[in-house]
């Protein structure tokens, strides 16, 4: 019997692996939400998530100024957020003040040719003092999204 691949086969496969791989990073990183963005100049477009809802699920997709993810897809290396409440990068970001999100840690995503492509992050409602593992963990799972998209076909923003 053949086994069946465990990557998708198509493009519109890509969103229930990235919702996945967010699930798994709720997981390994012992926190309440993640979210996989593709990021297109000045937007974004949520691909997959884990323990959003409301308001949190439309942050993540359009202007990235609305997220905290655009601060990491701007910077283009990892972004590590402790406390957002006194951290001065987003101590007064909405996703902060209105939506509660507290601690962050984002991961870019590039595939090797060009600028950042997306980002993929863990978020809390609460304080958490993030690890080197967690920032390795992560780093791990943004090249895997990496790979995940490219089987997909996904094609990335030029």
């Amino acid at each position: 019997m053949m086994e069946q691949s465990i990557l998708p086969r198509s493009s519109r496969d890509h969103e229930l692996s990235c919702d996945q791989l967010a699930a798994c990073a709720c997981h390994l990183l012992h926190s309440e939400m993640a979210v996989i963005t593709q990021v297109t100049g000045k937007t974004q477009r949520m691909l997959g998530s884990h323990g959003l809802s409301g308001p949190l699920v439309q942050i993540c997709q359009g202007p990235l100024a609305q997220s905290i993810c655009g601060h990491a897809a701007e910077m283009g290396v990892p972004l590590v957020i402790g406390n957002g409440l006194t951290h001065p990068l987003v101590n007064r970001h909405p996703a902060v003040t209105d939506l509660g999100i507290v601690s962050y840690i984002g991961h870019p995503l590039r595939d090797g040719r060009g600028p950042v492509r997306g980002v993929i992050s863990v978020c809390n409602t609460r304080p958490r003092d993030w690890s080197e593992d967690d920032s390795r963990r992560l780093a791990v799972l943004a090249r895997l999204a990496v790979q995940v998209l490219r089987h997909a076909r996904f094609a990335p923003a030029a």
